[in-house]
This record gives structure tokens, sequence and C-alpha cells, in this order.
């Protein structure tokens, strides 16, 4: 839904159909969906780990006569949380965040680079990396 409310046009054909503001549309059109997604997306690489690792407590390391074959499945279900998470962060940083063209206070730059931005780069780079650590970790077997 979010990716089709941010083609160019769809928020104010939305806004005009239901007689309500633009930011009410795009509240509930891309950043509550964008939300929503990434809380799934953490359970869902949460759950990952609790099969990785076998234990609920996510932030325990594997007992050591199970590290060894678990080490680099390890790092990419850690990497693939981490980016997750950033991702969850940045999602959230969408309700705080202000259009450039709106900007007012030196703050509001602020959150619109480090609270949705970098956390947004950061995931990704944890999510490329993660992917490319699973090529090796899946012939490994």
């Amino acid at each position: 839904m979010s990716c089709y409310a941010g083609l160019p046009g769809v928020i104010q054909w939305w806004a005009e159909a239901g007689d309500t503001d633009e930011h009410t549309v795009e509240v509930y059109g891309v950043y509550l969906p964008c939300v929503l997604g990434s809380v799934g997306f953490v359970f869902a690489t949460y759950v990952y780990v609790v099969e990785v690792t076998h234990d609920y407590n996510i932030f325990r390391r594997p007992p050591p006569e199970h590290r060894s074959q678990h080490s680099l499945g390890y790092g990419v279900a850690r990497l693939n949380l981490l980016g997750s998470i950033l991702f969850l962060v940045a999602s959230v940083g969408y309700f705080v965040q202000v259009p450039p063209y709106e900007y007012t206070e030196p703050w509001e730059h602020l959150v619109s680079l480090w609270g949705v931005r970098f956390p947004f780069a950061a995931g990704s780079a944890c999510f490329i990396f993660a992917s490319i650590l699973m090529l090796p970790e899946s012939l490994s077997d």
C-alpha cells in the first residue's frame, strides 16, 4: 500500500476523494504501513535468530560446543536482525520527519538525516553484507 501511495499524485487524489488533508492520508497510507511492516520484519528476523541459536534469549551467545558450527549462520541472523531493527527505527522516524521544503528549525533536518535516512542506509548495508555471507554459509553444509 505504501508503495502505491508513494506514486506521484496518489496522495493528492486520495485526499480529494476522502475530503481529508494530505498529511492524514500520508500517515495512514505510507507511514503506518511502513511501521507495521517493520514490526513484522523484526518479528520474523527474531524467529530466524531463535532458529539459528535454539534459544529465545537473542542476546546470549550460543554455547561453546555449538559456536563453531553456527558462527557464520549466527552472524548472518544477527546482521539481518540489526538491519530490520534499523528499518523499524527509520519507519518510526517518518512520524517526526518534516519535508525538506518545510524546514524551519535545524533539528528538523537532523531528524530527517539521522532518524530516517541513516537507519535505512545502515539497515540496507546490514542486509547486503548478510546476503553476501549467506553464500558461503549455504555452501558449508
